[in-house]
């Protein structure tokens, strides 16, 4: 059974002392201030309450003392509630949310990780600060973890040998290395936001060093310059033609669409010296970017009246591909995918692989195979990107774009060497 109590905090020389409650169960003890404090010599020791009298000394005191019978009270309601619920003792942490749960009006002790993260993800879709893909992501990890789990999983549940064990849950569904560690670090990430709020402890797990799980390069297409252009001028009916318009503008801008959706010339348009500019801070990395208008993205929001096409996410990834067959971008495409230690190759029409985010790709990888000898770090400007590495993993070009790129170098270009005679 649990005991409460308030001692005073004799640290330091403070006239007054804060005030600290003690919760003692099964062989622990946890302590937190109450956030009140009072003068050693108005605290009685025996009875832990202040030396109050209502009509004569001190009368302020009696609402301490009340505080301090509803702190001890609700503390030990939501002890017996936890071990109702849990059939366990609490651990540190939750006795401690337990102490908390007075101010915050609600019972910390039965909260589950399954409920924290689905909370969490309906918050992240009530902020608007996260695309319709990233929530989509969350959920999948989310109920990929409830099946792993079958809703027994706990805090105190949570770490390395339990992501050992998940890991091993989705190699065995015989998912991708890249989705096995997405799926990882969102659970990772969403159980130290938790953390944060003393659900848990921090994990201070490494997807790499502990669990040797590690993202690898994805075999995404692009768009070429002429594909592109030969997109922007071919015939579409309206429906499949502002699907095609906002494609252009991520292709020719660089952004993604959750900022090319909101692109309007107003907000975001500026000149200097006589040339036009996109100023915007992203929604996902809320990098600055400052990218110059090409003659198609002027052109085609001005024929918006001013701002980007409207359309939704998905229609946009469904119109593209139907945009792309009609278009003639039909030749085989094929996409290595590694499952565990073996590699598997599919083969697709390059059609069916056009995205919302291809634009995206594809605006990077031109730039660095333009003939206007863009250096990186100027591209990384207008793309956000943070690191070299991270841009080189990006963008998309073969072994022998990258040959005909540095053909022209010195190095391979070397003056011929006349005979000595």
């Amino acid at each position: 059974m649990a005991k409460v109590n308030f001692y005073l905090h004799h640290a330091g020389r403070k006239t007054e002392k804060a005030i600290y409650l003690f919760m003692s169960f099964n062989g622990k003890r946890e302590k937190i201030s109450i956030r009140e404090s009072i003068k050693p010599n108005e605290w009685n020791k025996t009875k832990q309450r202040a030396k109050a009298h209502r009509k004569t000394k001190n009368p302020e005191y009696t609402d301490l003392n009340d505080l301090l019978d509803a702190l001890k009270s609700n503390t030990l309601n939501e002890y017996r509630k936890f071990k109702t619920d849990n059939k366990r003792e609490p651990t540190a942490i939750e006795a401690k949310n337990l102490m908390k749960s007075f101010w915050t009006g609600v019972s910390l002790s039965t909260k589950k990780p399954l409920q924290y993260y689905r909370d969490l993800i309906e918050q992240r879709i009530a902020s608007d600060d996260y695309a319709p893909n990233s929530i989509k992501a969350y959920k999948s990890a989310v109920n990929l973890f409830q099946e792993f789990s079958n809703n027994k999983i706990e805090f105190p549940d949570i770490n390395l040998s339990l992501f050992k064990s998940f890991k091993t849950f989705l190699k065995k569904k015989k998912f991708s290395n890249n989705y096995i560690h997405k799926t990882l670090s969102t659970i990772k990430t969403f159980t130290n936001e938790a953390a944060k709020e003393n659900y848990c402890k921090k994990l201070d797990i490494s997807l790499s060093n502990d669990l040797k799980v590690n993202k690898e390069e994805v075999s995404n297409i692009y768009l070429t310059e002429e594909e592109l252009k030969m997109l922007y001028h071919f015939e579409l009916e309206q429906r499949l033609g502002k699907a095609r318009d906002a494609f252009i503008i991520c292709a020719y801008t660089g952004l993604r669409y959750v900022d090319m959706r909101k692109l309007n010339k107003k907000d975001h348009f500026r000149v200097k010296n006589g040339r036009s500019y996109i100023y915007m801070t992203t929604q996902k990395t809320k990098e600055k970017v400052v990218i110059p208008v090409h003659s198609y993205v002027e052109k085609l929001i001005q024929d918006y009246g001013g701002a980007s096409p409207k359309i939704s996410n998905a229609k946009l990834n469904e119109y593209l591909k139907e945009i792309g067959e009609k278009a003639g971008l039909i030749e085989n495409v094929a996409i290595e995918r590694k499952i565990g230690k073996k590699i598997q190759t599919e083969h697709f029409r390059k059609c069916d692989l056009i995205a919302t985010h291809t634009g995206r790709r594809s605006f990077c990888t031109n730039a660095y195979l333009s003939d206007s000898n863009m250096k990186v770090p100027q591209i990384m400007k207008m793309s956000g990107h943070k690191s070299e590495r991270e841009f080189f993993n990006y963008i998309k070009i073969s072994k022998e774009e990258n040959a005909i790129l540095i053909g022209d170098n010195s190095f391979f270009n070397a003056p011929t060497l006349r005979k000595v005679s």
